[in-house]
Order: C-alpha cells, then structure tokens, then sequence
C-alpha cells in the first residue's frame, strides 16, 4: 500500500512464517525535502533471508541430490560432493589426461605415417592422415598452452 509516494506495510496479519523471513530490521531517521522544507521522517529498514542460501542449507542437510554430483565408476554410482577446488582440480585432470591421450594417439599416426601400409593406401587417404596429423599436433600445441597458462 501506498501513501503519498511512500511504502506502508500492515504487518498485523503477518504469520510466523512472515516473520521467520525477516533476519534483520533497522529503525532510522531520514530527512525528507529540499531547502527550508526539510522534514524528519522514520524509516524502517527490513533485510528477508536469502531463499537460495536457504535452500542450499536445507538441500545439504536433508543429502538432496540436486547438491552433489554422480559419478558412474565401475557399475557403482559414487556421490560426491564438489567443491571449487575439486572442480578445478578436477579439470586440470582432464586437461592433462586429454593432452596425454592425444600425444599418444599423435605418436602413433606418425609413426604409421612413415610405414608401407601408409604408402599403400589411396592418395586421397593419406592426405586426409596427413591433415588429421598436423591438426592433432595443433590441438596438442594450443592444449599444451592452456596447461601452461594455469599451471599444469
């Protein structure tokens, strides 16, 4: 409700519920008006819960699954929680373990590049390994850089 510009709230049919939701309230005073027409006026300051954290506390406490993440590892489901710090370490993991799979899987296409089998294939196929193989490397050159860059 409204009254001449200003917010009035009736909390005399707040429930409990209403008021849980209330964390902290400051009563003030504040000057309203410009030059010799200023005016004290009180103010009531309300801080409510936040609803998110709320929810993340009742979410940890009760085990939600929405919380936690699953992770399928050897016809088991594992829960785990992750944090920040197990997330990045669980992504400079991936990245080193992508780097490696891709070393080695560049390995092998170039030393198959330089055998007879190679230069038995169609023309049109070697071509297509020679591309794949400098397209590997670049990838394994910018993965190689990203490491570096956050110090893996």
């Amino acid at each position: 409700m409204y009254s001449k510009g200003n917010a009035i709230y009736d909390f005399s049919n707040a429930t409990d519920e209403d008021w849980y939701c209330i964390t902290e309230y400051t009563v003030g005073k504040a000057m309203k008006g410009i030059g010799d027409e200023k005016y004290e006026v009180e103010n009531l300051k309300i801080k409510t819960s936040c609803k998110l954290r709320a929810l993340e506390l009742v979410g940890k406490h009760i085990d939600v699954q929405a919380f936690t993440k699953n992770i399928h590892m050897s016809t088991q489901w594992l829960c785990l929680k992750m944090t920040m710090e197990q997330k990045m370490s669980d992504f400079k993991t991936r990245l080193k373990n992508e780097y490696e799979e891709l070393s080695d899987r560049a390995q092998k296409l170039g030393a198959f590049i330089g055998t007879t089998e190679f230069e038995g294939l169609d023309i049109g196929d070697q071509v297509l390994l020679l591309i794949q193989e400098q397209q590997m490397l670049a990838y394994k050159s910018t993965l190689h850089r990203r490491m570096e860059k956050i110090g893996v």
